[in-house]
């Protein structure tokens, strides 16, 4: 009996464990399951939250649909070769027609040249204003002067997978005193498939008026409306900025300003069109020789990249780009700090920061930027010996070289001021040097004031 008892008793313990156990099993994978959907549920919110944060910031400073660099600058060549072609003083000896010979100055027949032009307009174009290879040239109407063609504004337009249009406003000027001979506005159309484009004028007062009206799938190539995307690099669009700059400032100051220029910039520099434009009147020649020969990247910022860069005559340009058709620029690094210089001047000893400041002098000195350097002067120095801002002009430009340059720079320190000493040099023209002696204190928030040495 006894035997048999603890045999039930062994039997009704064992199922009692294996319900245990289910049950904890059961639990456990109940807990498991709702935990993975909650994982899940937290992820998505979090998820959907960071999207819209994401696109409302990307939208918020970027264009419509971004614009790439290589795009950019393949449609403009393509808009110049269309304006090249409809100017019968530009010589088209290079081109793919040969079904007629060259004329004797090296150029090519009437005939060919609509034919070039016949072959680059868009169909529909074609066909609504019944255009032939004949008629082309007297329904575009030509262009007589020599020119160049820039941007004034470019926008994407939604088309089909194959086939991506582009909406502008162009400026086409003399190309030896960058006078304005046309605005006008185009629709490019590119077909990647295929390596094709074609080019519509459009009649328009502003480019949101440019619209596509019928889809395309394919432009159907032939012999002269074939491209292809070249290599791209920064050097071609710091050329294509600096160009858009120099020539546009020559027509319209006012676009230069309201567009172009950085806002923090143009404010504290010019604080007015008319200010500006003043110093385009002054410097009208200067603008126009501007050639950049070195610059440096900065991708420091994630808002954009920065571009620094110095021209011929060792004259500073920043470059704040978000796209091709987003970027601003500011004519000198001593108004607005960039942060390459916050970064260095935060770092280093009192000492070199005076040399730093000395940087900016000379810099506003070369850009004849007198009112920058007489807001520096100190209060003392400024009542004894210059009462307004033209005689401390005309000290400057005798004191100082066209465009200077610093070299073997010193300092030392006497109570709260620094003693700086240094060579100047013309920029072009190291044989000859000066020496400069300026003494400066510094401020809070990387300001200074100076005196300079009579």
């Amino acid at each position: 009996m006894k035997k048999e008892t603890i045999k039930k008793l062994l039997a009704l313990f064992i199922i009692l464990c294996i319900i245990i156990v289910v049950t904890i099993v059961i639990l456990v994978m109940k807990k498991s399951i709702n935990g993975e959907n909650n994982e899940e549920h937290f992820e998505e919110e979090m998820g959907d939250a960071h999207e819209d944060e994401f696109e409302e910031e990307w939208f918020k400073n970027a264009p419509e649909i971004e614009i790439s660099s290589g795009e950019y600058l393949t449609i403009k060549h393509l808009m110049q070769q269309y304006i090249n072609y409809i100017t019968p003083s530009y010589s088209l000896s290079y081109s793919r027609v040969e079904d007629e010979e060259d004329e004797e100055d090296g150029g090519i027949s009437e005939n060919q040249r609509g034919k070039l032009v016949y072959d680059i307009l868009s169909k529909e174009y074609i066909n609504e204003k019944s255009i032939t290879e004949d008629n082309i040239l007297q329904s575009l109407g030509i262009i007589e002067k020599a020119n160049m063609v820039t941007i004034l504004q470019m926008k994407k337009l939604e088309n089909t997978d194959n086939v991506t249009s582009f909406a502008l406003r162009i400026l086409i000027q003399d190309v030896n005193d960058y006078s304005m001979i046309k605005e006008t506005y185009l629709m490019v159309s590119v077909d990647d498939m295929n390596s094709t484009y074609s080019i519509e004028p459009v009649q328009a007062n502003n480019i949101d008026d440019i619209k596509i009206k019928n889809k395309i799938d394919k432009i159907e190539p032939n012999d002269n409306n074939l491209f292809s995307y070249g290599g791209i690099t920064d050097a071609d669009v710091l050329k294509e900025y600096i160009n858009r700059y120099k020539r546009i400032v020559q027509i319209s100051p006012k676009f230069v300003y309201n567009n172009i220029l950085d806002n923090e910039y143009r404010q504290k520099r010019f604080g007015s069109e008319e200010n500006f434009e003043k110093y385009v009147n002054n410097n009208k020649e200067m603008i126009k020789n501007i050639e950049l020969k070195k610059y440096q990247t900065n991708a420091n910022n994630s808002n954009f990249l920065q571009y620094v860069a110095i021209d011929q005559n060792g004259k500073y340009y920043i470059f704040k780009e978000r796209s091709m058709v987003d970027c601003k620029i500011m004519l000198d690094t001593y108004t607005v700090d960039i942060l390459d210089f916050i970064e260095k001047y935060d770092s280093v000893k009192e000492g070199n920061k005076a040399a730093l400041n000395v940087n900016k002098i000379i810099e506003a000195v070369n850009n004849k930027d007198y009112d920058y350097i007489y807001s520096k002067l100190d209060d003392n120095f400024k009542k004894s010996n210059f009462n307004n801002v033209g005689k401390f002009e005309n000290f400057v430009k005798n004191k100082f070289y066209e465009n200077n340059t610093l070299k073997n720079v010193s300092s030392r320190q006497e109570g709260n001021t620094y003693i700086i000493t240094a060579q100047i040099s013309d920029y072009n023209d190291s044989i000859t040097s000066r020496e400069i002696t300026i003494i400066m204190r510094l401020l809070d928030n990387r300001d200074y004031v100076i005196s300079i040495s009579q």
